[in-house]
């Protein structure tokens, strides 16, 4: 294989295609890219851990047709270190392969590329188009959410539901709960259907995505791809039965408090300081119309900071842990933001005033009980739900 490239078409690609290679499979050939010229004047790059997989077509000026598996992690390092404007050449051969651009000259150590695994394309039962700055949108509210390790299997991976013309977007992990909608006008997309998606494949997708243009999603009971451009991933979708997110959020709210976001932001931030490094707790006072953001710790000290605030009902306290709230809070569009509480021990809900399709569910830290975790809890008991409301002063949502 002889092909001439321009390192400004590789580099981003190379980028992708090293993300989704793992170097700590037990199956060395995974840590690899597939370089091979299945069409004229054009490359593929192709990359799998065996759960996400990616294919990436590239411009190329193509003299000798070949595949090539190379090391991801090199190929990619030395891709971003040359000219944009320059022209490299790669050359296969039976036991190496070489990079040439202007005065370099580079030898890289490949494996057979007969040993990468084949991976069929989807078999879709439904293929649909959705804007990319929806589909972007969604999972930046709630990518954050989701932890990277969970034996929940569920848990490691994004919610995804159609219903009543809207896609709706779920995350947690158990401490924090992560909503966003967008309104799907494809007349192709499932009326009724959800599925979940993996951590991984949400955290490259995201990078690709872009403000204008469609993705195109195509989908079947087992595997989910989307086509952007000359960009195709795809992974498998996660088995598992997603947790009842709507048993844990609170139907109505004893408390609707207003503050803005710019001032909380800073507030947390000073009160993270002086933070106890374990807990990472910081205390808000709503009282009157003022918000006070409380920490301490017995190596530095105390603070408090005071925040103007919209403070309905009477005087009381919550504890958080900061990086919840600040994360929460950062995702949210509008800078009045509305927290909304029943009691000091349930789950409070942050977004944005008058907003629906974007929220997060925070949990409080319990004194007497950090290890609790009521969205687990109540997501598996909805019953136990509305025990702690207050109804003649529930507000509804």
């Amino acid at each position: 294989m002889r092909v001439k490239f321009k390192p400004s078409d590789l580099s981003f690609a190379t980028t992708l295609v090293q993300s989704v290679a793992n170097p700590q499979s037990s199956l060395p050939i995974l840590s690899n890219v597939l370089i091979s010229t299945e069409h004229e004047n054009v490359v593929t790059l192709f990359a799998t851990d065996f759960e996400t997989r990616i294919k990436i077509e590239v411009p190329a000026e193509v003299t000798r047709k070949g595949t090539v598996a190379l090391p991801a992690k090199t190929f990619g390092d030395l891709v971003r270190e040359l000219p944009e404007d320059g022209e490299m050449i790669l050359e296969a051969r039976e036991r190496g392969a070489s990079m040439t651009c202007a005065g370099m000259h580079a030898e890289l150590a490949c494996m057979p590329a007969r040993d990468f695994p084949r991976v069929n394309d989807i078999d879709p039962d439904v293929t649909f188009d959705l804007a990319q700055r929806q589909l972007k949108r969604l999972i930046e509210k709630v990518l954050f959410a989701i932890p990277t390790r969970d034996p929940r299997k569920a848990l490691v991976g994004a919610l995804f539901k159609f219903r009543d013309g809207l896609l709706e977007t779920v995350a947690t992990d158990g401490k924090i709960l992560a909503f966003a909608s967008e309104s799907v006008q494809s007349e192709f997309a499932p009326k009724d259907m959800s599925f979940i998606i993996h951590h991984k494949l949400l955290q490259e997708l995201v990078k690709i995505l872009g403000d204008e243009g469609n993705v195109t999603v195509a989908l079947n009971e087992k595997q989910v791809s989307f086509q952007v451009g000359n960009i195709l991933i795809a992974s498998n979708v996660i088995e598992a039965t997603y947790p009842n997110f709507e048993a844990v959020v609170p139907k109505r709210f004893a408390r609707d408090l207003i503050f803005q976001k710019p001032a909380m932001l800073v507030a947390i931030r000073r009160a993270a300081v002086m933070s106890d490094m374990k807990s990472l707790s910081v205390t808000m006072h709503f009282h009157g119309d003022t918000v006070t953001v409380e920490s301490e710790s017995t190596d530095r000290g105390t603070l408090s900071d005071e925040i103007p605030a919209e403070v309905n009902g009477d005087d009381f306290r919550m504890v958080f842990n900061y990086k919840f709230v600040q994360e929460a809070l950062k995702a949210i569009d509008s800078d009045s933001i509305s927290l909304r509480v029943n009691q000091i021990a349930t789950p409070a809900v942050f977004c944005g005033v008058d907003a629906t399709d974007n929220y997060y569910l925070v949990m409080p830290i319990k004194q007497q009980d950090l290890r609790d975790n009521p969205i687990r809890n109540r997501a598996e008991d909805p019953d136990d739900d509305e025990e702690s409301y207050d109804d003649e002063n529930a507000v509804e949502e």
